[in-house]
């Protein structure tokens, strides 16, 4: 009877486990494995109060005993539990003419950080490291499904994730990238490193999990990223950049010649340039205020004129932007954002 008593005993963390990852469902088997590692920890106690009752002639039985449920809790749950799989991927392009100034290239990330250096070679090289976290069964579903994708389209190279959900529209010059996905049973995550032909037109962005790094000179660089920020070096002219949730640095070796934007919502814009800049600085913002050690000159807003049909005159519409003029003037730099500070910096 006493024998009955201390295999219940030592026999109860087992059903526990059973019955309380009955009920946990396949999207959070991380609850799973936490369950097993509470039922882990209590065999031990089990175990000591079975052998605290039982005689010395029944210890090494009820040793046995223990070990094959360590075993057992230890290694019942392996199937569910989360695995990380990592590989490396290179590939290479090339501009069909490298002297078209139209030469484009495009990244389009996901998850994870972008880095894009400008060098005196003549092809792009793309270095991609792949993370995926899943059970053994979602991660070989997900090496199926997703593929890393370089290829050209005229004089415009594009870097992609290709998956089932994901769209790709190309219009001539102009991509759209969406995403729409239901099942996320398995993680994924991409940084990429890739290194460009100096001076070509450059379009860089990333959503979730990294930052996006530029490091110059290229003919125009539009960069963005939705939770994360932007790291933008030796920049020389146009330039368009956007965060949702992040910081915009950005230091230019040469001020530009042509007109940029700056957008945030919630970030700090901090941008150093050449003292010899000469720019008109156009500045909004809900909650936060534009520093520069630049002298600037307070310029009038813009008034504009335009027709309103339902209107019996003629309306104009002056601008929320407040200007004002550092040097000469010149290409209009022009910051938007919502939370957050702008510093505009002599180099």
């Amino acid at each position: 009877m006493n024998s009955l008593k201390h295999f219940s005993l030592i026999i109860f963390p087992v059903k526990l486990y059973h019955r309380v990852t009955q009920r946990i469902t396949k999207k959070h088997r991380v609850f799973q494995s936490l369950c097993a590692t509470l039922c882990f920890l209590c065999a031990p106690l089990c175990y000591s109060v079975g052998t605290f009752w039982e005689s010395n002639h029944h210890k090494r039985c009820w040793i046995t005993n223990g070990c094959l449920l360590l075993i057992l809790l230890a290694f019942q749950p392996s199937f569910s539990r989360a695995q990380d799989v990592s590989r490396t991927i290179h590939k290479t392009a090339a501009f069909v003419d490298q002297a078209d100034p139209h030469n484009k290239f495009s990244i389009m990330n996901i998850n994870g950080s972008v880095s894009v250096e400008a060098y005196d070679g003549t092809t792009i090289q793309l270095t991609v490291a792949e993370t995926i976290k899943g059970s053994a069964q979602k991660i070989t579903q997900a090496e199926e499904e997703l593929t890393y994708k370089l290829e050209r389209r005229g004089n415009h190279i594009l870097a992609y994730l290709d998956a089932p959900f994901v769209t790709v529209k190309i219009k001539g010059r102009d991509v759209s990238y969406s995403i729409q996905r239901a099942d996320e049973d398995y993680e994924f995550n991409h940084d990429v490193r890739v290194k460009v032909p100096r001076d070509i037109l450059l379009n860089g962005s990333t959503i979730n999990g990294g930052m996006l790094k530029v490091v110059g000179p290229f003919k125009e660089v539009k960069a963005s990223n939705i939770n994360g920020g932007l790291d933008l070096q030796q920049l020389t002219s146009l330039t368009e950049a956007s965060t949702v949730n992040g910081d915009i640095d950005i230091s230019y070796a040469r001020a530009p010649k042509e007109s940029c934007s700056y957008k945030t919502v919630n970030g700090t814009i901090d941008i150093h340039m050449p003292n010899d800049l000469s720019a008109d600085v156009y500045f909004k913002s809900l909650h936060g205020d534009l520093y520069t050690d630049f002298e600037v000159e307070k310029l009038k807003p813009e008034v504009r004129k335009q027709d309103d049909s339902h209107a019996t005159a003629i309306q104009y519409r002056v601008d929320k932007f407040s200007p004002v003029r550092i040097g000469a003037g010149g290409p209009k730099l022009t910051f938007n954002v919502l939370n957050g500070d702008v510093y505009l910096r002599k180099d």
